[in-house]
């Protein structure tokens, strides 16, 4: 087994595995007797891994990464849409606040939020449809 990384390095490819993810990945790296291991939850299922080095299984955790973000992304993007439409049938536009209530995370609105938007106009005639930003602290009037 092989140190090839430091924990500072570790911990800032950890945080950027999450971050690809999703708000509610869950990524860890350890070692043990038994070698070095990590796993990967998307809140779905987990992956784990085994290896000797960190930067091998840093590199499996990003291949496998890699196809949960795209999963994450399409179904956040689908799932924003049908919120921005039925948000903009009740009050006649979209704010950042009201996705928020809704569940979104400011990162999922910000990342995903224009291609919600145009997923939306593709979806209902009533379109176009756009999100008001609002900041965290503020509250959608209701």
């Amino acid at each position: 087994m092989s140190q090839d990384m430091t924990w500072q390095e570790v911990r800032a490819e950890m945080k950027a595995l999450r971050d690809q993810i999703g708000p509610l990945a869950r990524v860890q790296v350890s070692i043990d007797d038994g070698g070095i291991s990590g796993y990967v939850n998307d809140s779905q299922a987990y992956k784990f891994f085994n290896g000797e080095s960190f930067a091998l299984i840093i590199g499996d955790m990003k291949r496998h990464t890699e196809e949960l973000a795209r999963k994450y992304t399409e179904m956040i993007t689908r799932k924003m849409a049908h919120s921005i439409i039925d948000i903009t049938a009740e009050t006649s536009s979209c704010s950042a606040a009201q996705l928020r209530m809704k569940g979104y995370s400011d990162i999922d609105i910000e990342r995903h939020g224009p291609a919600a938007c145009a997923r939306a106009d593709s979806m209902a005639a009533s379109g176009p449809f756009s999100i008001i930003p609002t900041s965290s602290n503020q509250v959608a009037a209701e």
